[in-house]
């Protein structure tokens, strides 16, 4: 299964695809994330391509679609 680590090891992200797409794929399936964190607390994320700053999003709960 897909993974992806924050930089402070403090919080994983379980990627329920083997490839993220913009919009609901052709089957109706869409992005599925799990965020896991270590001890207690709000989960915040912030996320934005690779090659920029935008477009960016800001998600926050354990179990989220993400399109």
């Amino acid at each position: 299964m897909p993974w992806a680590s924050s930089d402070s090891g403090q919080s994983l992200a379980y990627l329920f695809a083997k490839q993220l797409v913009a919009g609901v794929r052709e089957d109706g399936t869409s992005n599925k994330v799990l965020w896991v964190m270590k001890g207690m607390g709000t989960l915040r994320v912030t996320a934005h391509p690779a090659a920029g700053a935008v477009p960016s999003i800001e998600i926050g709960g354990q179990m989220t679609n993400v399109n």
